[in-house]
């Protein structure tokens, strides 16, 4: 947390599927992507809202949807926030369940 000494750990979490070129890696599976039917590389990405600052990224093996890496990704980032950090995420992290893990922490959390 020293890194961020000054700064407001407000973060934008995010699942994204990147497209794969090359040979198969170890967390490429396949999934649907513009329509078709491709290799991809499926990441989490937390980035602060100012500066837009990548603070962690973690690489999830399979077709996962945002749900199951959001109920691993986001334990494991709270750390790195301060006292009344925003994380901002789509409605698919607004899971009851996930939404406790984040209070339980100390934290307030609402959906919207």
């Amino acid at each position: 947390m020293h890194t961020y000494l000054d700064m407001y750990t407000g973060v934008y979490v995010d699942g994204l599927r990147v497209e794969r070129h090359g040979p198969k890696g170890r967390y490429t599976a396949v999934g649907e992507g513009r329509r078709t039917i491709r290799l991809q590389d499926q990441f989490v990405v937390a980035r602060l809202l100012d500066p837009n600052l990548s603070i962690m990224i973690e690489a999830y093996p399979g077709n996962w949807n945002n749900p199951p890496q959001y109920d691993d990704f986001i334990p494991q980032m709270m750390f790195m926030l301060k006292e009344g950090s925003m994380i901002i995420m789509n409605s698919e992290g607004s899971k009851k369940e996930l939404l406790d893990d984040i209070t339980d922490g100390g934290r307030s959390a609402s959906p919207g």
